[in-house]
């Protein structure tokens, strides 16, 4: 899996305030916490979708091929502006104590929104409704080929999913509820283990759980995905990446300020490497 995540690219900063936020978030979002970032120049990246494959044949002593070419498509993935302003009021400073401690507060408030909304763009998104995000897997998948419709049995529908990703799964994103079904149904299949963040992971089968708050996905309702820049499923930023900054005081209000802004989107370099199982509905 090429590129970097979040955390790692922190790793380059010197800005301790950067690296915090940063931190956070990753902390906070199991997605991002794994998902890498391809950095790009400008408000988006273009590149061409293989959408069938080369024609190749065998032949005889001294012929020729006939070979088809590969047919692809463009497109075009942009950035969006994503942020929030942690604020506080000098009264807060007055009464309650050290600016620094108050600050630290609302700035990881502001990460932990910003991790979530992330989250829940990548998966939800829908340009017919915000204008300002982008689209998410489920919209951009419903109704596909690689939408499949939940049955009773979650562990075989789970088997289906994991097979249809091209490659090879790295993780399945789902709901807690979803995840303590799967466990309970599943059990013997299994696994944990902790992240560099000290949080737990669940693992199905080897390929990692990651699972979200409930008004995010269906119960029942499971993506899988592979990650990789240019290649499958990744996010994607500007080359300054993630930043913070501390803007002090203001001059219009008695107010101190730190604003969190991120150019950020997400690509999908191959439909292939997406696998969406529909909630279950019993009749």
């Amino acid at each position: 899996m090429a590129g970097l995540t979040i955390e790692q690219s922190s790793k380059l900063t010197n800005d301790v305030l950067q690296a915090g936020v940063i931190e956070t978030m990753a902390t906070e979002s199991k997605l991002l916490s794994v998902l890498p970032f391809m950095s790009i120049e400008g408000n988006g990246y273009t590149f061409n979708k293989e959408t069938s494959l080369a024609g190749v044949e065998f032949r005889t002593l001294n012929a020729g091929y006939n070979t088809d070419m590969a047919q692809t498509e463009s497109k075009t993935e942009k950035l969006v502006i994503l942020g929030g302003e942690a604020v506080i009021d000098r009264f807060q400073i007055e009464v309650h104590g050290n600016v620094n401690d108050l600050m630290a507060i609302e700035v990881a408030l502001t990460s932990k929104a910003i991790a979530h909304k992330y989250e829940n763009t990548f998966l939800n998104g829908d340009t017919a409704t915000d204008t300002n995000a982008f689209d998410g897997l489920l919209k951009r998948y419903a109704g596909a080929t690689n939408e499949i419709a939940g049955t009773a049995d979650i562990q075989a529908d789970i088997d289906v999913l994991l097979d249809m990703v091209q490659g090879g799964a790295d993780a399945m994103v789902m709901s807690k509820a979803t995840r303590r079904d799967l466990t309970a149904k599943a059990r013997g299949y299994i696994t944990y283990s902790v992240n560099e963040f000290g949080v737990q992971v669940a693992q199905f089968g080897g390929v990692n759980i990651l699972d979200v708050d409930e008004e995010l996905l269906a119960v029942g309702e499971i993506v899988a995905l592979r990650f990789g820049v240019r290649e499958a499923v990744s996010g994607l930023q500007s080359k300054s990446g993630l930043r913070a900054t501390a803007l002090g005081e203001l001059d219009v209000t008695p107010q101190l300020k730190t604003r969190i802004e991120w150019y950020v989107g997400m690509a999908v370099f191959n439909d292939k490497t997406v696998a969406i199982r529909k909630a279950y509905v019993a009749i």
